[in-house]
């Protein structure tokens, strides 16, 4: 590193504890209600609400999906391996 690099190191070392400090004097609460009022964060008063029938379509497109992977690998694999016919008579 040349002197340049080293004076810029050293610059921002310094700033950024009284810019550490700035931060940490910054009190919690009226931010978090500018972020509760901006919907940045959910409102901890509000009860989060779910439609039934969302619910049961998701599920169905999960099933759907666990289907459809599982038949192409089933498909890949060649499907369940069946045992010769001299198994069972033996």
């Amino acid at each position: 590193m040349n002197g340049r690099d080293w004076d810029i190191s050293i610059a921002l070392g310094v700033m950024s504890v009284p810019i550490g400090f700035l931060i940490c004097m910054i009190p919690n609460k009226p931010c978090k209600c500018f972020l509760i009022w901006t919907r940045i964060l959910p409102d901890p008063s509000k009860l989060p609400m779910a439609h039934p029938q969302a619910d049961a379509e998701r599920w169905d497109d999960a099933i759907e999906l666990m289907r459809d992977n599982l038949t192409t690998f089933s498909n890949l694999r060649g499907g369940r391996i069946h045992p010769p016919s001299f198994v069972g008579q033996s």
